[in-house]
């Protein structure tokens, strides 16, 4: 699926996505947690369409639910008690942190999934390769291992398969062999392909200084206007922040700072802030809609027939 956001400067899509997950990792109001992953799990159904949405479910609902059954085990502040086990106290509070924490760290694997898919490693190359070389080659390889680790090992698999060993039949003993000579392989490959990445990116004078960009990007008014929103969303929190407007606790009873009218006027932009990819992606699709409706109204020419 065709992602706007992507088409924008490199510099405001990086901004606004790192403005986003640092929002919600340190403001750890619940009504800002739960805006924040609707956002961005809304967000990613839009991108996905459907598609891997159901597998996503599968491991969000233990990331949400692994918080939310240890940390009342292992913490027992709090003042309001619901159960008792080994006479050790259960108590709300516990349970509402361990389940705002499971819901940010969903919400913050949505927003890097929309990040993934918004700016690309030629992106990232662009904005740090010339100042951070070495640093910026290095996470555009972690993005890009993930996924290629996984193929070559289906590959690997399949090729294993074929000559009668594999991991899911046989003995154990025979079966750890097999895991082993896969592994093997998989570090193998893994480790020549870094050379040979390293090797490439050496021949074409990666990092010497004075070297050009692969591509020109130009800076047009909407990466302006995003990143000047930003911008003053991330002015904006970290003046709040520091100032103590923002502080939630779970413990020993839920409070926090003093709901004001700034507080709450800048909580409805920050929800508005997360909003934005919705909203270009909504409009492109308005966009195209009245271009293909307003293509089917053209007359169709009548051909002229041969003598």
């Amino acid at each position: 699926m065709r992602n706007p956001i992507s088409e924008f400067h490199p510099l405001a899509v990086f901004l606004y996505f790192m403005t986003a997950v640092g929002i919600t990792l340190l403001w750890n109001r619940p009504g800002l947690l739960l805006a924040s992953f609707l956002i961005a799990f809304g967000y990613a159904c839009a991108l996905e369409k459907g598609k891997n949405i159901l597998r996503s479910l599968v491991w969000l609902l233990p990331v949400t639910a692994l918080p939310v059954i240890i940390n009342p085990l292992v913490n027992h502040r709090g003042n309001t008690p619901v159960l008792y086990i080994n006479d050790q106290p259960i108590t709300l509070e516990a349970v509402l942190y361990g389940l705002f924490t499971g819901l940010m760290i969903a919400a913050m694997l949505f927003w890097f999934q929309a990040y993934s898919k918004s700016l690309d490693s030629d992106g990232f190359l662009y904005l740090f390769g010339g100042k951070l070389p070495s640093i910026a080659l290095m996470v555009t390889m972690i993005f890009r291992f993930i996924p290629q680790f996984h193929r070559s090992l289906q590959e690997i698999e399949a090729v294993q398969k074929t000559l009668g060993a594999a991991v899911s039949r046989g003995t154990i003993r025979q079966r750890l062999q097999a895991g082993g000579r896969l592994l093997s392989a998989l570090v193998s490959i893994t480790l020549e392909d870094s050379l040979q990445t390293a090797d490439s990116m050496n021949a074409r004078g990666y990092g010497l200084p004075g070297k050009t960009r692969s591509r020109k990007i130009r800076f047009a008014l909407r990466d302006g206007v995003l990143l000047a929103a930003s911008l003053g969303e991330l002015v904006c929190f970290l003046l709040l922040f520091g100032m103590g407007k923002l502080d939630f606790y779970y413990f020993p009873a839920l409070a926090g700072a003093e709901w004001t009218t700034a507080v709450a006027a800048f909580f409805l932009a920050t929800c508005f802030y997360f909003l934005i990819p919705i909203f270009i992606f909504i409009g492109e699709e308005i966009q195209w809609l009245f271009l293909k409706s307003k293509i089917s109204r053209l007359p169709i020419p009548k051909r002229r027939s041969r003598r």
